[in-house]
């Protein structure tokens, strides 16, 4: 797991916390409760980010609510690796029964939302293993009610794919590689 080496800082943590419930305002101490941080760091990491334009800030009497500026593009970059490390354990267990693994949709490209499916293509000879795998994790894993969508195929039906199937193959090529060669390689 690379995720504690990447989002280290309290900043990161909040950051993280508001990317996974986009579109929704938090009061301080419910940013503390559920980021994990104390109050008086909640509150110094929430004025900076603030201060800078990554987050927005409306008051209702007395209190504060914060929610992520969606606008920004560091932010959707940020988006990204947040999602890629929310999957990266199911990555993991995929790769050994896995050619490839590629992340495509909304997921990839930071636009994703609180009812956005995570989409994957995966190349595998072993299908019903993949999908068993994929279901095991969905159930278990913390993904924030996001359902994962499982894209299986192997090597040797990509050969046979028609004209239909090109716009897909299309939007695969745009995902991120997670695991394998990159997709414009002979395996398409």
């Amino acid at each position: 797991m690379i995720s504690p080496y990447l989002i280290s800082t309290n900043y990161q943590k909040i950051l993280r916390f508001f990317v996974l419930y986009p579109g929704q305002s938090f009061y301080e101490r419910e940013i503390a409760r559920k980021a994990g941080l104390s109050p008086s760091s909640t509150h110094y990491v929430l004025t900076g980010l603030y201060r800078v334009g990554l987050i927005d800030r409306k008051q209702n009497g007395r209190m504060y609510f914060y929610s992520i500026d969606r606008s920004n593009p560091y932010l959707k970059e940020f988006r990204v690796l947040v999602n890629l490390l929310l999957i990266e354990p199911l990555v993991e267990r995929l790769k050994k029964l896995s050619q490839k693994i590629v992340l495509f949709g909304s997921w990839a490209e930071g636009d994703d939302s609180e009812d956005s499916d995570i989409d994957l293509f995966i190349i595998s000879s072993e299908k019903e293993k993949v999908l068993f795998v994929v279901n095991k994790f969905s159930y278990s894993a913390k993904l924030y009610n996001r359902k994962i969508q499982p894209v299986i195929s192997r090597p040797e039906e990509l050969l046979k794919k028609d004209r239909k199937n090109k716009v897909f193959l299309e939007q695969v090529e745009k995902g991120k590689v997670l695991w394998g060669r990159e997709i414009n390689e002979d395996i398409l």
